[in-house]
């Protein structure tokens, strides 16, 4: 098959949307290599310009002064130009969205969905993002052939909030990086982070709708002598936590570190007690099995699909209830089953999952 990819986000985007395009990509070029992989971005971040390669994989860029300069024009309007001339049998929006007037070729069309979080909470986003969210989404569930979702969740919300056919909607979960799978590379983060140990450990992007100010508020009533770090990019909220660090006299036990590579992460899960996560709602929670595959235990609020990231090996609270996890901070912290944590990771094997994903496609051509 000859098989397209919206790319910009595994181009370009170092967190969620990026992590998920990279390994989508990566395992079905390295588990198929009988099929061609046409990869669509309008720009490339050199960080990111060498995470696949090979004489099947083929990059396609914006070439005309016009569609550099207006690139976003390009990605939405004109990608679909090129499935003809290509004889794409499958192009896949790997973020939510498909190219305009794709579904005016016979290409087959796959789009993931990752969450509808701004129908659900609309607060946490602008007016003018809604809008446009709730346009770009729509049309794409309604064009394609096959609906991915992240989650149960998700494809619970698809159901919801649009009236497509269920037939249309697959639920396939994705894997995380491979360095969380595998123990190479240990960094000394305590001393390269002059992290006080031990510690709880909260990675992603500090905003309201992450919640951590709960995680701080239900720490500054725990007895532990544990202290907390926070890992995400530097945002507007940081300013609020600090306050409120400040506020309860724990800013001597709390830390915040921004702009961490990658590849350091790996070694702050696996020297963390255990790591937190207190969202509101999410598609998926890959903060939640990345931690996991790094077997460091997990609290996790009893939200969205955090449960199914999280499955039987995570300690879950109420996300109402600060004491319950607080409860959680003074309680020993036991090692993972190893008989469990095995079986778990099998749910997120990146082969497995490649193998669905490759059926996916395949699928579209049994009808």
């Amino acid at each position: 098959m000859r098989i397209g990819f919206d790319a910009k986000r595994a181009f370009n985007n170092k967190t969620g949307l990026g992590n998920f395009s990279r390994f989508l990509i990566k395992q079905l070029v390295q588990q198929f290599p009988e099929h061609e992989y046409f990869l669509f971005t309008p720009k490339i971040n050199p960080d990111f310009a060498n995470f696949v390669s090979g004489k099947n994989v083929h990059i396609i860029s914006p070439e005309q002064f016009l569609h550099k300069r207006f690139s976003w024009w390009w990605r939405s309007n004109y990608i679909s130009s090129y499935f003809t001339s290509l004889q794409l049998d499958v192009f896949h929006g790997l973020s939510n969205e498909l190219p305009l007037n794709s579904e005016k070729t016979s290409t087959k069309l796959v789009v993931t969905i990752h969450d509808l979080i701004f129908l659900r909470y609309p607060q946490y986003y602008p007016l003018i993002d809604r809008l446009f969210y709730k346009l770009k989404f729509k049309s794409a569930c309604t064009r394609a052939d096959r609906v991915h979702a992240i989650s149960r969740q998700t494809a619970k919300d698809i159901l919801q909030f649009y009236a497509i056919d269920e037939s249309k909607i697959h639920t396939i979960y994705q894997s995380c990086d491979e360095q969380f799978l595998h123990a190479s590379s240990i960094i000394n983060v305590e001393e390269t982070y002059a992290l006080k140990t031990p510690y709880f450990i909260s990675v992603g992007t500090p905003e309201q709708r992450k919640k951590q100010d709960f995680i701080i508020k239900a720490f500054a009533q725990s007895n532990t002598n544990h202290s907390l770090v926070f890992v995400g990019k530097e945002t507007p909220f940081v300013q609020q936590l600090k306050s409120l660090t400040q506020s309860l006299n724990l800013t001597d036990r709390v830390q915040f570190l921004h702009q961490v590579p990658f590849h350091h992460f790996p070694s702050l899960y696996r020297g963390a007690t255990a790591s937190v996560y207190a969202s509101e709602f999410e598609g998926f929670g890959i903060p939640v099995l990345e931690s996991l595959a790094c077997k460091t235990p997990v609290f996790a609020a009893h939200t969205s699909s955090l449960t199914e990231a999280g499955a039987q090996l995570a300690k879950y609270f109420d996300d109402a209830q600060p004491s319950t996890l607080t409860q959680l901070f003074n309680t020993p912290v036991e090692p993972l089953n190893d008989e469990e944590w095995n079986a778990y990771l099998l749910s997120f094997n990146p082969q497995t999952l490649g193998k669905q994903y490759m059926d996916l496609y395949l699928d579209l051509f049994r009808d």
